[in-house]
């Protein structure tokens, strides 16, 4: 057997080989950490007015302890549930305009667009001006699901002053109040069901002969991956003068909500 000899000359080009290696591991770590610090940069800052909600919520809730409007009025839901009066169940809703959704937990105002065809470019036109109330489902007043959409957070350069009305919506929990004005009457809906779905399962979107409301949002904010469901049950006015939906069959989600 021969003898197995390492120059001086192999030596060097082992260390350096290691040496090319070591050199390109860090270059590829330092293009990766790039890409994900532009990454959350960009998120950021095209998100901003969302997650700066987002923040502020936390901010006033644990540390400021702010009392919200639901907090102000904790038997609204008790006497409009039990008292027959009218006049008495009125003095208890809050003072909101027609055509309006309010969400107190969130400090929500927002027109809607009642009955907006489901058209993705009609959709997206819709909102720049408040939340979009999806035609083929119910109205408020009917046995079915009154089916309404918002943005979370839309791109900062988009139109309208809407981009970011559902940037909370992930805030609310069962049992939390949604008020909205149609035709000049105030409905009363209490949460009841919060889901997460693909864009897909446009099952959402149908009713069951049960007077809901259904809010919906992107999830994460700021993605259109996932959406976000805020299923309530009316609980005002008394759902015995409802008529019935003759819907029911689902309709399209739009791809583009954010």
């Amino acid at each position: 057997m021969k003898d197995f000899k390492i120059t001086e000359e192999d030596l060097l080009h082992i260390f350096a080989t290691k040496d090319e290696n070591r050199a390109k591991n860090r270059r590829y770590l330092f293009y990766l950490l790039l890409f994900f610090s532009l990454s959350i940069i960009s998120y950021v800052a095209v998100n901003f007015s969302a997650l700066y909600q987002s923040l502020s919520y936390w901010y006033m809730s644990d540390f400021q302890a702010q009392t919200k409007y639901s907090e102000y009025y904790p038997e609204t839901i008790v006497n409009i549930q039990t008292t027959e009066d009218t006049k008495k169940v009125n003095k208890l809703l809050p003072d909101i305009s027609e055509n309006t959704l309010f969400v107190p937990k969130i400090d929500v105002s927002s027109p809607i667009k009642w009955q907006t065809n489901v058209d993705e470019k009609e959709v997206q036109k819709a909102l720049q001006d408040g939340v979009v109330h999806l035609n083929g489902t119910a109205l408020p007043g009917q046995n079915g699901n009154v089916f309404i959409t918002g943005h979370s957070s839309n791109y900062p350069w988009s139109k309208g002053s809407y981009k970011n009305i559902f940037a909370l919506l992930n805030k609310l929990v069962i049992g939390d109040l949604v008020y909205l004005n149609y035709n000049n009457a105030v409905y009363v809906y209490k949460t009841e069901k919060i889901i997460t779905v693909k864009p897909s399962e446009i099952w959402v979107t149908g009713s069951n002969g049960t007077p809901q409301l259904s809010l919906m949002t992107c999830s994460p904010v700021g993605t259109s991956i996932n959406r976000l469901i805020i299923r309530a049950t009316q609980i005002y006015p008394d759902i015995s003068k409802n008529t019935t939906f003759k819907g029911g069959e689902t309709v399209s989600i739009p791809n583009g909500t954010r």
